[in-house]
């Protein structure tokens, strides 16, 4: 029971991780996205793809 408590908190932790990195992400592609242009736009989008993946998983 402890066991399976801890793996849950561990995925709660991970996922609130992955959604901070997602938020930096997003800062740092909109300066990217003046000096990329389409290029960032089409690279974000498969980022959000993977991430809803990732989010499907757990």
């Amino acid at each position: 029971m402890i066991n399976s408590f801890s793996l849950f908190h561990i995925g709660i932790y991970v996922i609130y991780l992955f959604i901070i990195n997602i938020r930096l992400e997003e800062s740092l592609f909109e300066s990217v996205t003046w000096t990329c242009g389409l290029d960032a736009s089409v690279e974000k989008r498969e980022r959000e793809r993977s991430a809803t993946l990732v989010m499907i998983t757990y």
